[in-house]
């Protein structure tokens, strides 16, 4: 039957990758799925940042292509899909392995095995028209297999990190394969340690045109020209903010 968990004693010590507690029957934590998207979203962005000022030689990532990479050439990639020429196993494992671990973020925190594909569905989606889209067209397989084949490989290891859960201790071993089945929750379990574990995040995407004003030689010195002269060209931003007690 179901384990009915005692909530005045504190859960023991659980190993990085355990999520939900077994026989844990509580609803969906949709904040907690809220708050993982939100993470998901701001890792990408946070490793676009760090390649963008890490020199060439170590980011492979000339001045030429930095200055390629506008709105325009995003929403080209994310307008027009394309078969991905990738290689087999990048295609059909890799981003199928990344899948799976949505799958299991998704089912850690509660959500049934159809939502939890469409979570995974969902984390592709944002990794295919967010930081993939910023070098190529969104890929149509893995729009397809990532959450298709991935949840199926979640749902597969299921039952193997329900048999880890229930021992009372857990090898090397052991916390590797829960490692592996949910890094995203393993991360996000890291960074909630660094911020407190109360904590909130908000996520807030915007978009600038450019703004022409008229003025005349007059008002070359005001205090309010920046307001009314030409802005730099279009541009994506992405406030991220994490409030903690």
């Amino acid at each position: 039957g179901n384990v009915i968990l005692d909530s005045s004693e504190p859960p023991p010590e659980r190993p990085y990758g355990y999520g939900r507690e077994l026989g844990d029957t509580s609803p969906a934590d949709y904040p907690g799925l809220r708050k993982d998207a939100g993470y998901f979203f701001g890792y990408q962005f946070f490793i676009v940042g760090l390649l963008y000022v890490l020199p060439e030689e170590i980011s492979a990532w000339t001045d030429e292509q930095k200055e390629e990479y506008t709105v325009n050439k995003w929403w080209d990639n994310v307008t027009h899909p394309r078969w991905d020429p990738d290689e087999w196993y990048i295609n059909y494992i890799l981003h199928p392995y990344w899948g799976m671990t949505y799958y299991t973020r998704g089912r850690e925190r509660g959500l049934s095995e159809t939502g939890a594909f469409w979570y995974s569905f969902t984390l592709s989606s944002i990794y295919e028209f967010g930081l993939e889209a910023l070098f190529e067209p969104v890929s149509i397989q893995d729009m397809i297999f990532t959450p298709g084949l991935g949840s199926l490989l979640g749902w597969y290891f299921e039952d193997t990190r329900r048999e880890i859960k229930s021992q009372s201790s857990y090898s090397f071993w052991d916390q590797t394969v829960l490692v592996l089945t949910d890094p995203l929750g393993t991360l996000n379990t890291i960074v909630d340690g660094w911020i407190e574990t109360d904590s909130e995040l908000e996520l807030r995407s915007f978009y600038r045109s450019p703004s022409f004003g008229i003025y005349d030689d007059r008002d070359w010195n005001s205090p309010y020209r920046q307001r009314i002269d030409p802005l730099v060209n279009d541009y994506l931003g992405l406030q991220l903010t994490v409030h903690w007690q």
